[in-house]
């Protein structure tokens, strides 16, 4: 794929970030902010044979009346994608909430040509996904999490106290929109509106490789971050040293990204060779 095909789509979702004449297209999906900054990084250390893009929120995000479901948002972002791809190989790659985009992105390019090769998964959590998930692994520790949820807001559970600047649900991350600009509001909102009712099905997904903080915080996850259940088992899992919010600002645990992200594109290359699927 070269600049002047993906002209058109710039100005949609698809965002040339470092282009390659290569066949290998890495896309970074968008964050809660709608954006991919998270990846810099990460693109400065990849080598240029591999062309990196970020993927923007579909417009129709905060145009529709309705708001549209967690699927709705990944099948738009799916339909770009296809359109653009061509005949190059698709990784898909996320940090932490755009990790869930690029799983459920890649699920809706499945049915169709342009199924990703791979799924790149930077310390995404989705063992909380389903409260089913979240007890079985640790029941007493999530039951004492959420009593002090529930203690901390009940005036909001039960409708006597509303704060609109206050994203909260007792399976989510809670979020300021004050400590965000104003311009990344609306989308934050939506975004959270759609990941509070979305619930993923295990999926025989493409191959998927977890990059996982070695420093935990208090909650204390499953090392797998509950992707063993939802792949069917097709995950692959890695530790880079380091929390949730430094592995992508530290240059080693980028190179050690790096060196398994290409190592796995020169072996899918080389399969596409020689024709094995």
């Amino acid at each position: 794929m070269n600049v002047s095909s993906l002209r058109s789509f710039a100005s949609q979702t698809l965002v040339p970030i470092r282009p390659s004449e290569s066949d290998c297209m890495l896309v970074f999906m968008p964050d809660r902010g709608g954006n991919f900054l998270y990846a810099r990084e990460l693109v400065q250390t990849l080598p240029d044979d591999i062309g990196c893009y970020g993927m923007r929120i579909p417009s129709l995000l905060l145009t529709s009346d309705e708001p549209l479901t967690f699927q709705q948002i990944c099948a738009e972002l799916a339909r770009d994608l296809e359109a653009a791809a061509g005949e190059c190989r698709l990784h898909l790659a996320g940090f932490s909430f755009a990790g869930l985009l690029a799983f459920e992105t890649a699920r809706a390019l499945s049915t169709g040509p342009a199924a990703a090769e791979a799924v790149w998964l930077f310390d995404t959590r989705a063992h909380r996904l389903h409260w089913t998930s979240m007890f079985r692994h640790a029941p007493l520790r999530e039951t004492s999490r959420l009593f002090r949820y529930f203690w901390q807001n009940w005036q909001s559970v039960i409708g006597l106290q509303k704060d609109d600047m206050m994203l909260r649900h007792p399976r989510l991350t809670t979020i300021d929109l004050m400590t965000h600009h104003v311009s990344y509001h609306q989308i934050m909102r939506r975004l959270y509106t759609a990941i509070k009712t979305y619930k993923p099905k295990p999926w025989r997904s493409a191959p998927v490789t977890l990059f996982r903080a070695d420093k935990d915080d208090d909650t204390l996850p499953p090392f797998d971050l509950g992707w063993t259940q939802l792949t069917v088992g097709n995950a692959k899992f890695a530790s880079l040293p380091g929390t949730h919010m430094t592995i992508l600002k530290d240059p080693m645990c980028c190179e050690l990204a790096v060196a398994k992200i290409y190592n796995r594109t020169r072996e899918q290359a080389k399969d596409k060779r020689h024709g094995r699927p």
